[in-house]
C-alpha cells in the first residue's frame, strides 16, 4: 500500500482533504499535511520537524491538492521540496502529482468534458510544482474528474510511482526556498499568460 503525504493550503482544502481520506483512503496510508501547528519560521526548521516526526520521508507518493492560494504558500513549497530531496538515510525522492480543488480558477479543458487532461495555468500552482510539471515529472489533475472513479485515482498513483522509479532525472528542485509567503493571487488569470495543456 502506498504512503501518502496530502500537502494542502491550511485554510482552504480541509473538506476535499477529508472527503479525498473517506473515499480513498482503502487505497493507500495516508500522512495528511495537518501540520499548522509547527514552526515555520525558517524553512530549515519545518523541514526539520516534518522530517523528524516522519511526516514526509517515509511517504511514497506526494498528492498536493491545489487551490486558490496554494501557490502563496511556503508551506506547501518546502514540503514538496523535502519529498523531491533525498533524505541522507537512503531514501529517494518521493513521487509527486496534483489535484486542482474546484474553487480553482481556470480556463475550459480543451479536451472533451471530464477529461484528465485540463487545460490549467501554471500561475494557479505552487511554483515548484509549476516546475515539476513543466519537466515532466509531475502530473496534474482535475478534481472532478479524478474523484468521479476510484480506478482514476488507483491509476494516477501507479503512474506517479512509475514515473519516480523510471524518470527521476526529470525532478526539478533548483528553486529557492521559498523564505514568505507570496503575493495572493489575483482570481482574473487573463488571456495573455502562459498555459499549457497536458497530453
Amino acid at each position: 500500500m502506498e504512503k501518502l503525504y496530502l500537502s494542502c493550503h491550511p485554510t482552504e482544502a480541509g473538506a476535499c482533504l477529508a472527503g479525498f481520506e473517506a473515499a480513498f483512503g482503502h487505497l493507500f496510508d495516508a500522512r495528511p499535511g495537518r501540520s499548522g501547528d509547527l514552526d515555520s519560521a525558517s524553512a530549515s526548521a519545518y523541514i526539520e520537524t516534518i522530517r523528524r516526526l516522519g511526516l514526509i520521508d517515509a511517504v511514497t507518493v506526494v498528492v498536493v491538492l491545489v487551490s486558490r492560494n496554494s501557490r502563496a504558500s511556503r508551506r506547501i513549497d518546502w514540503e514538496i521540496a523535502a519529498a523531491l530531496s533525498a533524505d541522507g538515510a537512503g531514501r529517494g525522492a518521493a513521487a509527486l502529482f496534483a489535484i486542482m480543488l474546484p474553487d480553482l480558477p481556470r480556463r475550459r479543458p480543451r479536451a472533451a468534458e471530464g477529461s484528465a487532461a485540463p487545460f490549467f495555468e501554471y500561475q494557479t500552482m505552487p511554483p515548484r510544482l509549476a516546475d515539476n510539471v513543466r519537466s515532466g515529472y509531475a502530473r496534474i489533475y482535475d478534481w472532478n474528474w479524478l474523484c468521479a472513479d476510484e480506478a482514476r485515482v488507483a491509476t494516477a498513483l501507479v503512474a506517479a510511482r512509475a514515473r519516480q522509479r523510471q524518470a527521476t532525472r526529470l525532478i526539478d528542485n533548483r528553486r529557492r526556498l521559498l523564505t514568505n509567503d507570496l503575493p495572493t493571487p489575483a482570481a482574473d488569470l487573463g488571456g495573455s499568460r502562459e498555459r499549457r495543456r497536458q497530453a
